[in-house]
């Protein structure tokens, strides 16, 4: 889900927004990006040799991979593959430990404004509508 709003926020920007199933040569796409965002949802997918050298990598990916050396037997990793470009990239999120505390943190602060929102409204005698409680895709693409 997350993948598909932040596709239609992205498209019709001045930016390249790739589609991993409608791009017949990946790995050439990937190395001209200076910053990279990667939610394609298939554990490291993007090997080091095709980002950029000196490109800033943001991996979204949280994929499960089977590793005999763990006690749970798997281990979690992103969809890039975070040994082979870290040496070359300006800057490349960990995962686990990247970009997911960012993602509880604001679902937090979400979660206070809408507790406080709802306490005030409800004092005030106010009922939610969807386009109180919301903004629509068109406001966010806008």
């Amino acid at each position: 889900m997350l993948g598909t709003v932040l596709l239609w926020i992205l498209v019709g920007r001045p930016w390249g927004v790739l589609r991993p199933e409608l791009v017949c040569s990946l790995d050439s796409q990937v190395g001209r990006a200076d910053i990279l965002v990667v939610g394609i949802g298939k554990a490291e997918i993007v090997k080091g040799d095709w980002v950029k050298k000196g490109a800033v990598v943001i991996d979204c990916g949280i994929n499960h991979i089977l590793d005999g050396t763990r006690p749970s037997g798997k281990r979690v990793v992103g969809d890039v593959h975070y040994s082979s470009p870290k040496e070359q990239v300006g800057f490349i999120t960990p995962v686990p430990g990247g970009v997911g505390p960012i993602t509880v943190a604001m679902l937090m602060q979400n979660t206070v404004s809408s507790a406080s929102w709802s306490l005030t409204s409800q004092a005030s005698g106010a009922s939610p509508t969807p386009s109180s409680t919301c903004r629509s895709l068109s406001q966010v693409t806008s």
